[in-house]
């Protein structure tokens, strides 16, 4: 049976998140440079993850089946009122089952708890255009590159729009 759980990352479970990490990393952003990959996994160690993880305004979640590891998402609240999705990534074996949408739910209650003003997800992979569009976040028409030449694609909502959702 299908049994998602999504956890909010504490100390001893940094480890497995970082795992999923490079494991979702590896599966998804092969069209980085091996620079750029080698940058951001020296920016997630375990040591890094944890200070970043005593921020209060950083959010780490981890959607589990049945206790596996499969999914996560790194959000981030800027004292502007703006809340950005850092890192959002489901492994391939288990997507299309409402996991990376479970997630962000979970971001945009925990947003809104923090007085968000602004939703931003950012994304390199055009493919998640329909996953965004689905969840009510129009497509800016503000895209840049990244510090590797890889475009951003961005996404915002208004955090007032927001259907209440049980938990």
């Amino acid at each position: 049976m299908f049994m998602v759980k999504i956890i909010r990352l504490n100390n001893k479970d940094i480890s497995k998140f970082r795992r999923l990490f490079i494991n979702i990393f590896d599966e998804g952003f092969s069209y980085y440079p091996k620079s750029a990959k080698s940058f951001i996994l020296r920016s997630w160690t375990p040591s890094k993850i944890k200070v970043k993880l005593a921020t209060e305004n950083r959010l780490f979640l981890m959607a589990e089946e049945n206790s596996v590891p499969v999914g996560l998402l790194v959000g981030k609240k800027y004292l502007s009122g703006l809340s950005t999705i850092l890192w959002l990534g489901v492994l391939k074996k288990f997507r299309g089952k409402g996991i990376g949408k479970m997630l962000v739910f979970r971001w945009e209650a925990w947003s809104v708890a923090n007085k968000a003003l602004r939703l931003r997800a950012a994304t390199t992979n055009p493919e998640n255009d329909s996953f965004y569009t689905k969840l009510g976040y129009q497509k800016s028409a503000k895209t840049w590159k990244n510090d590797w030449g890889t475009k951003q694609i961005v996404y915002l909502k208004n955090p007032n729009l927001l259907k209440p959702r049980l938990f």
